[in-house]
């Protein structure tokens, strides 16, 4: 039991950084930043232990993600023990596993994970609030010119994007038109400074954008994106 929790300790923090920030992470560093005794969608349980991580290792995905690792091994041993107490064997084994699936089940049904960086002023970025709402995606609102995202929160939605940050930027801004941004290059060593810019001044973020659940996002402002949520 302890042999299979470990390797599982090690396989998770080996695989942390392998990818970048989930919608809901995003969330709860957003939130972190902003502690208060509850929120719309949920208590404080969440967002102080991504502010903690944070904080004690700002950026670390394994820091961040250290506690759910914690959590997940200790699934593992807790499992084994409920296996053990209901005579062990197959049918041992299978009521686990009944038990566990039921507190997955619960714990997603309850959980939005979908996310949506919006501005209330903007009609595509209300058509894509919409079109969630049509679908019955249940999801968070970060709006996101009140609640500006930190660059390293930039470069983990331009990983799940696919895009350079010069494709979500708002060139028709006074703000852009201030900084010259249609002068700047547009090459792998101009990338800190256009991200930089997009921090300091987030209503150059191109408008709406929707983090899935399942990993995907996009830049909801045509019918064929807004078909893609569902």
């Amino acid at each position: 039991m302890l042999a299979v929790a470990a390797a599982a300790a090690i396989v998770l923090v080996a695989s942390a950084t392998r990818y970048g920030y989930f919608g809901d992470e995003l969330y709860f560093l957003a939130a972190g930043r902003r502690l208060s005794s509850g929120y719309a969608d949920q208590g404080p349980v969440l967002p102080v232990p991504a502010w903690a991580m944070d904080t004690a290792a700002p950026g670390s995905l394994v820091a961040l993600r250290g506690p759910a690792i914690l959590l997940a091994v200790l699934a593992i041993v807790v499992s084994a023990l409920i296996a053990r107490d209901l005579g062990g064997g197959r049918s041992g084994r299978n009521g686990c596993i009944c038990s566990v699936r039921r507190a997955a089940t619960l714990r997603d049904m309850s959980s939005p994970e979908t996310e949506i960086w919006h501005n209330p002023r903007c009609t595509k970025s209300r058509a894509a609030v919409a079109r969630l709402d049509d679908l019955g995606i249940a999801y968070t609102v970060r709006r996101y010119l009140e609640d500006p995202p930190t660059a390293a929160e930039l470069r983990a939605a331009l990983d799940r994007l696919g895009a350079e940050p010069w494709e979500i930027t708002r060139t028709g801004e006074d703000a852009a038109k201030e900084l010259g941004i249609s002068g700047w290059g547009r090459t792998a060593a101009d990338r800190d400074r256009w991200i930089d810019a997009l921090a300091r001044h987030p209503r150059l973020i191109q408008r709406p954008l929707v983090f899935t659940a399942d990993g995907r996002a996009v830049v909801a402002r045509d019918e064929d994106a807004l078909h893609s949520l569902g």
